[in-house]
């Protein structure tokens, strides 16, 4: 299905909530920041969810919340129809929220000095407490930079996933000169 044309919106990322009667999208107006609206598909109607500056975002398994990441590093639950957001006060700026399961959320430390890199953890939300969801770093991590998409089914039995990955040759040339 298109998603309507709505007060000249560029679309980065969308989200289809098990009711379907409207979508959540990652967008920007022209000269703002990217942020989360939820979009009405009969009449095209945009509300915005979050202020601007979201970099990442992942729906909850019921549709009825966003997990996003601003540009400041914080991590904030936003309803998507009533209520007042909330912070996550258990992720701090280096880590990455990859995807929202039945259980919590999953995400990564982003920074260089990881424990382990491709180590996705799982944050239970009602207690705080996290613990090692998996591990999905390549069994051959040569030239690995950054992972891409990252998506998980609601019950975190499914999951798929991008490395970017860049190599590169080293010829030794001997007796040209």
């Amino acid at each position: 299905r298109r998603l309507p044309e709505t007060m000249d919106l560029d679309y980065y990322d969308a989200w289809w909530p098990p009711d379907g009667g409207h979508v959540v999208v990652l967008a920007s107006e022209a000269g703002h920041a990217p942020r989360l609206y939820r979009l009405q598909l009969a009449d095209g109607r945009a509300s915005p969810l979050s202020p601007e500056g979201i970099r990442r975002a992942v729906m909850s398994p019921d549709g009825r919340g966003m997990a996003a990441r601003g540009g400041d590093g914080t991590t904030w639950l936003y309803p998507v129809a009533d209520g007042e957001p909330a912070q996550v006060a258990h992720l701090g700026p280096d880590e990455e929220i990859l995807g929202w399961i039945e259980d919590g959320l999953l995400f990564l430390h982003a920074r260089e000095d990881a424990p382990r890199r491709g180590d996705v953890l799982l944050l239970e939300l009602a207690s705080g407490r996290t613990s090692l969801w998996a591990n999905i770093m390549p069994r051959d991590a040569a030239g690995i930079m950054v992972m891409g998409a990252f998506r998980v089914t609601p019950d975190g039995r499914t999951r798929i996933y991008t490395w970017h990955r860049a190599l590169s040759h080293l010829y030794l040339a001997q007796g040209l000169a």
